[in-house]
């Protein structure tokens, strides 16, 4: 059937839906398409001669002008604008623009579908989207991110506007070569959807992520998981560290400073601090506040002021204030927090978490570790209960190694008792039992004589094994004790001879257990006369922080007067070795330091000093 070309084009251009119009350059109207008033509710031809950007909403305008401007010979752009239909209202219109220039039509050809119900049904789903408490995104199949809610904008630090449009690896530029891009082109290329966590290295945090792949791309839901993610690597960190301390706690092989060394690197670790030191507080018990020595035992890491065997004033160290409480002391802003001034002058640590250490009931020192670099969180619970847990596990060891020095030198003591048990008991013994056969042989009287002095001197050494064994251990209760008179009374004790004793310090004292500074003085005493000449003199005086003991007898030389006060060393024949082993071993029980040197007439002066 032959048809009129106009009536052919005319019933066409009715059939379609999308409204047609034809403007001039100047974006007058030439022609409107039957369906306009369909589409859009406007008569035949009223649209003709209308400016085209009056029927666009005046916020779209300057978008469709400049869509217009971009519009390339025989290309076509499209947009999304809000148009006035013929009743006054606004609705949403999809929007091609043409420019065929190989026609007969000086202007353009823009196609318009009303699109008013995808629009609100996209909104609809959007504000769902926004409301929706998990994070989401979408990605076309070209990876350009087609939405944004506003829990991502907040989360990533985005905004939709800025974003939407552009290509997924310009947006997020930290997730190249990483899970997120690996796991996402996996949904893309297979359709199945992904689960997974990961770490998110530009903003320093772990997501939960689900991708959902459908036929317009990816939808993309996650939430951050950064603080149950750090819990769970804390405590596995944690659950490893407690392991290895078991490990070296454990290892009967390892000695006490191979230990040490070792946790205070699994220490630092743990923390991720770069110092961990062991310090020693030396502070008598009557000194004020931060009045007294800080000395570093063991060090890892470098620092200049903190190294092994190096002291300082308590008042410049931040072990100062640690000391001062039962709880552990941290900081990571030393200069608003408790660090006295001084010591962060001096050390300038930024980071620092210690515990004092209590061994045998006192102060010992401190267990610390620290970092010059500041600490952007507080030290978290687990990180405290850790080094609390090394703080009790270097008091134990601290404690168990002085037990283990003390019964060494009870074994030494042991050891030596036996020694002279074998040695000096048997000699006499020996002399007893020959001169018995002998008297019994002979019937002389005067080898009994040589019995009984023979087990006299056995007696003695016997007395003086039996006082060294129980001497050394704690004194009791100490109090001011008159220093002359408790000479005279040692004085009484010890067969002077014609020896003469001269107290200076008349009226003075001197807090001591008074029975054991009776011995004491005994055993000073017996020695000056065993070793002096019959009339030998004796003098005791006070000293600013003690008391001494000094004669005029022939002295003790130089090169054994470091020897004197070991077991068993006596220059006499019948001494026993032990009297100036038991003047030390007392006046150690009592906190006292004692020297030998040399008096004023060459005799032999002991000093007598409170540590």
């Amino acid at each position: 059937m032959r048809v009129e070309n106009g009536d052919f084009e005319s019933d066409v251009l009715g059939a379609i839906s999308e409204a047609v119009l034809v403007t001039g350059r100047e974006g007058r109207i030439v022609y409107q398409s039957p369906s306009v008033s369909s589409a859009f509710g406007y008569e035949d031809d009223e649209l003709v001669g209308e400016q085209t950007l009056d029927l666009v909403h005046e916020e779209d305008r300057e978008e469709i002008a400049a869509l217009v401007e971009r519009i390339g010979p025989d290309s076509t752009e499209q947009s999304e604008c809000r148009i006035v239909d013929g009743t006054g209202s606004w609705r949403w219109a999809e929007l091609s623009v043409t420019d065929p220039v190989e026609s007969s039509i000086d202007g353009y050809v823009v196609s318009a579908r009303d699109v008013t119900e995808e629009v609100h049904a996209r909104w609809d789903r959007e504000e769902l989207l926004d409301r929706m408490a998990e994070a989401f995104f979408a990605i076309d199949t070209d990876w350009h991110v087609t939405h944004v809610n506003r829990h991502t904008e907040s989360l990533l630090g985005v905004e939709a506007a800025e974003v939407v449009g552009k290509p997924l690896q310009e947006v997020f530029p930290g997730g190249l070569d990483s899970t997120f891009d690996e796991e996402f082109r996996d949904a893309m290329a297979t359709g199945e959807p992904r689960q997974f966590e990961g770490y998110y290295e530009p903003l320093d945090s772990w997501f939960a992520v689900a991708v959902y792949p459908g036929e317009t791309g990816l939808s993309v839901f996650f939430e951050d998981v950064t603080d149950r993610k750090q819990t769970e690597l804390a405590l596995a960190k944690n659950e490893k560290a407690l392991r290895d301390l078991h490990d070296v706690a454990a290892d009967k092989e390892l000695a006490f400073e191979e230990k040490l060394v070792r946790l205070l690197d699994l220490g630092c670790d743990r923390l991720d601090l770069r110092l961990g030191f062991l310090t020693q507080i030396e502070q008598s018990s009557d000194a004020p506040d931060g009045v007294g020595t800080q000395r570093v035992v063991e060090v890892q890491g470098d620092h200049e002021l903190l190294v092994r065997g190096e002291s300082c004033p308590l008042s410049e160290a931040y072990c100062q204030r640690t000391i001062e409480t039962d709880d552990l002391m941290a900081t990571r802003n030393p200069e608003t927090e408790w660090v006295p001034e001084e010591a962060y002058d001096v050390f300038g640590l930024e980071t620092y978490v210690g515990g004092k250490l209590i061994v045998d009931g006192e102060i010992y020192g401190t267990l610390c570790f620290a970092d010059t670099v500041p600490r952007e969180t507080p030290f978290r619970s687990d990180e405290e209960a850790f080094v609390e847990l090394l703080v009790e596990w270097m008091a134990y060891e601290l404690e168990r190694k002085r037990r283990e020095s003390r019964l060494e030198q009870q074994n030494d003591r042991l050891d030596a008792f036996a020694s002279m048990v074998s040695h000096d008991l048997r000699n006499p013994l020996t002399v007893a039992q020959g001169n018995l056969d002998l008297a019994a042989d002979s019937g002389e009287e005067e080898h009994l004589a040589i019995v009984a002095e023979s087990l006299d001197r056995m007696e003695r050494l016997i007395d003086d094994m039996l006082l060294l064994a129980r001497e050394g251990q704690d004194v009791g209760d100490t109090d001011p004790v008159d220093l002359g008179s408790v000479a005279r009374d040692a004085w009484g004790f010890v067969a002077t001879k014609s020896a003469t004793l001269e107290v200076v310090c008349e009226g003075c004292t001197v807090a001591a257990d008074r029975d054991r500074l009776l011995q004491l003085l005994e055993n000073c005493f017996r020695n000056s006369i065993d070793h002096g000449q019959a009339d030998v003199h004796v003098r005791v005086d006070q000293l600013d922080d003690g008391f001494l003991l000094e004669d005029d007898g022939p002295g003790i030389p130089p090169d054994v007067r470091d020897s004197v006060f070991e077991t068993g060393v006596t220059s006499e024949e019948s001494g026993t070795g032990f009297g100036l082993a038991i003047v030390e071993r007392i006046a150690t029980a009592h906190g006292w330091t004692v020297t030998v040197g040399e008096s004023a007439e060459g005799g032999a002066r002991f000093e007598f000093r409170a540590d």
